[in-house]
């Protein structure tokens, strides 16, 4: 056997379920010299008091050398240089790291020791976290934090940094150089990204800060993050809440600056509480911690087990691959719940993640690429589409997952907004608003007597006499009897796609003198507005109410009516673009049934309308072809799933009500 292969570390085995290793770091007068140790076994039951090491690994392509047990182990640089500053000159010292006392290349050993690792940093007497060897990155954000006291006073100084009488001052500069301070230490340091860290701060008895020779105590972190206050007025954070999502006023900066140690502070609290990690599901815990990274895939999953005790039997196996483990934890999460709600309000980006594996099917969650999710709604109840009802258990076979559901049709109009249509400058919601809606809409209220609409037509040529855009389903909870499917379909196809009239319309409606607006445009047009504004009021988010639709009405038909010209008051596109609902993060459509929807920005002409079981928004699939593209009904191949969608008049159930013309059918996601 080659002598430097026999040089290296052996391990002996583990008690299974409460066994684990510490490492006895040698003391040494000399810091240059070579770091030596030696692997004490121990039990939970029975140990010797010892710290844990929180750190990076960093690369493990680049090594340095030391000495454990008289054997070779090649740390990486990160844990070599984080050990030769915590060693001690006189006294030996007790350290938990994971990289040299668990068995990295043993499977079984993993797969049984990470399952009780929490427990190991709850019998820790500290947790050293290890932020990097410049002492500075301490030393400098301890000076800012003294200076604010706490984030609250951080706030206030961003509020006024762009202010007449602060702006360019000397004062100013030196709070932007406070502020970097704090964005060094956490912001932009990897140690707050790696998934493992999360639970060793969530468990450990107390947590030390240490940079160099520098340390800081957590309590000083959390002094100055306020979580407690903040957790107070708003609660934890769940899947649907970002850790300032509550706090708008510090959101834009908080969230790229402070959001890691906020919620891991967050997480501590839970545990604390709690005792033993069980006040978050585990759907929240993933989600909370979605942006943190991890070398084995895997361990976005499995690190974070320890923080629930419902683990939904979730069991850590290393001989399993990415795709299994992922396909098996979404399975397990949607029949918890007993609900879509992971599919179509998931805080995980699907389609359209660059990052995302390619190896895994539409509707899995690639839980180590999170990307950027647009989540129609945070509330859970607010829509409910596709009722309660999921048939359980879901099949899923060689990727393929099978779903119950309705189609309303396909995508037949999807325009892109931001084109040049010669338009003055806008808000840009607002200007969104008028290249989304449809030429029939804009036609009609050319008609009413506004003819400087006529820039925004997309059809230039269509003539004057077009007939008046679709009357489509209301989508209010109050009216939900006038809305139902069947009398909503029948309505489309008898009177817009076979252009006949409805039943009751014998008489046809007069034509509308100047400036005076006929009722079919005033209904249709409230369709279209309501769709942007997705039928909801916001904050804290809500549906519309009837009261709500009476007061918003005139004012949007002020909007349109008003020409656009020099004497416009653009507090109307102001107002329109505050009622949108996140119009830059989603797309207006329309179907090949003339309802109204807004989309997700991916989504194509041909796409298919569903609304799924147990899912509380509709859905976009789209067919897996090749060749021209089948009508959506008709299709019976697999989809591939696009994304959540607001679809007007069927947020409700109208899709499964006893009297829906539209058969039930089932969908394979692939």
């Amino acid at each position: 056997m080659d002598r430097k292969a026999q040089n290296i570390l052996e391990y002996h085995p583990l008690q299974p379920n409460s066994g684990f290793r510490i490492l006895v770091l040698e003391p040494s007068l000399d810091f240059a010299s070579t770091i030596k140790g030696e692997l004490l076994h121990a039990d939970l039951a029975d140990h010797p008091p010892f710290e844990a090491l929180s750190y990076v690994w960093g690369q493990s392509s680049e090594t340095r050398p030391l000495e454990v047990g008289g054997r070779t182990f090649n740390a990486t640089v990160n844990l070599e240089r984080a050990l030769r500053y915590l060693r001690l000159p006189n006294t030996s010292r007790h350290l938990w790291v994971d990289a040299i006392c668990i068995h990295q290349t043993d499977d079984a050993e993993k797969s049984n020791h990470i399952g009780y690792m929490s427990e190991i940093y709850r019998r820790c007497t500290t947790d050293l976290l290890w932020v990097g060897e410049q002492h500075e990155i301490i030393d400098n954000a301890v000076v800012a934090m003294e200076y604010y006291g706490n984030l609250l006073r951080l706030d206030e100084t961003l509020r006024n940094y762009y202010t007449d009488e602060n702006y360019g001052t000397e004062k100013a500069k030196e709070e932007k150089k406070l502020e970097n301070y704090l964005q060094c230490l956490f912001a932009d340091l990897a140690v707050w990204k790696r998934v493992w860290i999360v639970q060793e701060i969530a468990f450990a008895p107390s947590v030390l800060l240490v940079a160099g020779h520098s340390m800081l105590l957590w309590e000083k972190v959390e002094d100055f993050l306020d979580a407690d206050a903040y957790v107070e007025q708003y609660g934890i954070p769940d899947a649907f809440h970002g850790p300032f999502s509550h706090d708008i006023s510090v959101r834009s900066w908080a969230n790229g600056a402070i959001a890691y140690p906020q919620i891991m502070s967050h997480q501590r609290r839970v545990v604390r509480d709690s005792g033993q990690g069980d006040g978050s599901s585990l759907l929240d815990v993933l989600a909370r911690f979605r942006y943190t990274d991890s070398t084995d895939p895997r361990d976005k999953i499995y690190g974070l087990l320890g923080l629930v005790s419902e683990k939904l039997d979730i069991e850590i196996d290393y001989s399993r691959s990415v795709n299994d483990v992922y396909m098996d934890c979404m399975k397990r999460l949607i029949e918890h719940s007993q609900n879509l709600d992971l599919l179509c309000q998931t805080p995980w980006e699907l389609y359209g993640n660059k990052d995302r594996s390619t190896d895994l099917p539409s509707w899995a969650i690639d839980f180590a690429n999170p990307g950027n999710s647009t989540i129609l709604f945070a509330q859970r109840s607010i829509f409910n589409a596709g009722g309660d009802k999921l048939d359980l258990p879901i099949a899923i076979s060689d990727g393929i997952l099978k779903l119950s559901g309705v189609c309303l049709g396909s995508l037949t109009s999807v325009p892109k907004d931001g084109e040049d249509q010669g338009c003055p400058p806008y808000p840009p919601g607002a200007q969104a608003a008028l290249q989304w809606m449809p030429d029939t809409l804009i036609h009609e209220a050319m008609r009413n007597g506004n003819s400087t609409l006529s820039k925004f037509l997309k059809n230039k040529s269509l003539a004057d006499g077009s007939a008046p855009p679709p009357c489509l389903p209301d989508n209010s909870k109050t009216d939900k009897k006038s809305s139902r499917l069947s009398s909503s379909l029948e309505h489309f196809r008898s009177k817009f796609l076979k252009d006949k009239p409805p039943a009751d319309a014998s008489t046809p409606e007069p034509e509308p003198k100047a400036n005076e607006t006929s009722s079919s445009f005033s209904s249709s047009f409230e369709c279209f507005w309501r769709t942007i504004m997705m039928d909801i009021s916001r904050y804290p988010m809500s549906r519309l109410t009837r009261d709500e639709l009476d007061e918003l009405a005139p004012r949007f038909m002020e909007w349109i009516n008003t020409p656009f010209d020099k004497d416009r008051d653009i507090d109307l596109d102001f107002f329109v673009q505050s009622q949108m609902c996140e119009w830059y993060k989603w797309q207006f459509a329309i179907s090949d049934k003339g309802t109204y929807c807004m989309v997700p920005t991916g989504a194509e002409v041909g796409d298919c309308i569903t609304v799924l079981r147990g899912a509380k928004v509709p859905m976009i699939l789209r067919p897996i072809i090749t060749g021209e593209r089948p009508v959506a009904d008709d299709f019976d191949g697999k989809f591939m799933l696009v994304g959540p969608c607001y679809v007007h008049g069927f947020m409700d159930g109208q899709a499964f009500e006893r009297d829906s013309s539209v058969p039930e059918r089932e969908y394979e996601l692939l």
